[in-house]
């Protein structure tokens, strides 16, 4: 192993990577305690915890710092997951969270110990919301860890609040899905990924299909993922 043994009286010794944090940071030491990422989720649409200072330590799956790595994007922070060893049997709560403008500069496949405020970030139109982690301390444990295992997400969802239980992790989707939104895809890349109805070769608007009123608005809004984009920057090139 590389590094100085973190000196641990009565419990095997531990060790942080040469010029790394040996845990006297706001988050302490890599492989002590921490709060679960399940449990900062929860259970429902916005977290328990907003409000309190919490430490996690997770994989990170998601990179999207400001810097000049060519996997980063530009939305100021990272996504960590929660181990596979570590995660709860309850599907109703993601085992990700969002890191938000953390100074350290991490990679995916890095484990990290954070250490931050949690909070609720709201869209303008308020229409959805991400649980984040701010005013961070990180700690970078080990590099090259096994990313955590994929969610499986399938299409339709009876609601779109549906799809809270797979944010910030790992999520693959058994299906074929097309693109149904090209304002934002040529000006951001973002990607708005749908599920055709039927056998339909693309997504048609939910009125050609059924009459208007609640039963298209539960077929738009059941057959659509949110938006995958990594930067702010208007139109990028490819």
């Amino acid at each position: 192993m590389a590094g100085e043994a973190v000196n641990t009286p009565g419990t095997e010794n531990t060790t942080t990577p040469n010029g790394g944090d040996t845990g006297g940071g706001d988050g302490g030491a890599c492989g002590e305690g921490a709060t679960l990422i399940h449990e900062v989720q929860g259970a429902g649409p916005a977290s328990p915890l907003v409000g309190s200072t919490v430490t996690v330590e997770g994989v990170v799956v998601g990179d999207f710092q400001n810097d000049d790595e060519p996997d980063d994007g530009d939305l100021d922070g990272f996504h960590v997951q929660e181990k596979d060893a570590d995660a709860d049997a309850d599907p109703a709560t993601s085992e990700g969270v969002f890191i938000f403008r953390a100074a350290e500069d991490v990679a995916v496949g890095d484990v990290v110990r954070v250490a931050g405020a949690v909070a609720e970030f709201v869209t303008s139109g308020g229409a959805s919301s991400q649980t984040q982690l701010t005013n961070t301390t990180v700690q970078i444990c080990t590099s090259g860890a096994p990313l955590p295992t994929p969610a499986s997400a399938e299409f339709p969802v009876d609601q779109r609040s549906d799809l809270e239980v797979y944010e910030g992790m790992r999520a693959i989707v058994p299906q074929d899905l097309v693109i149904s939104e090209y304002f934002n895809y040529d000006r951001f890349g973002e990607i708005v990924l749908a599920l055709p109805f039927g056998d339909q070769d693309r997504l048609h608007q939910p009125t050609a299909v059924v009459e208007p009123g609640t039963g298209a608005n539960a077929l738009q809004d059941g057959s659509r993922c949110a938006g995958s984009r990594s930067t702010t920057v208007e139109h990028p090139e490819p």
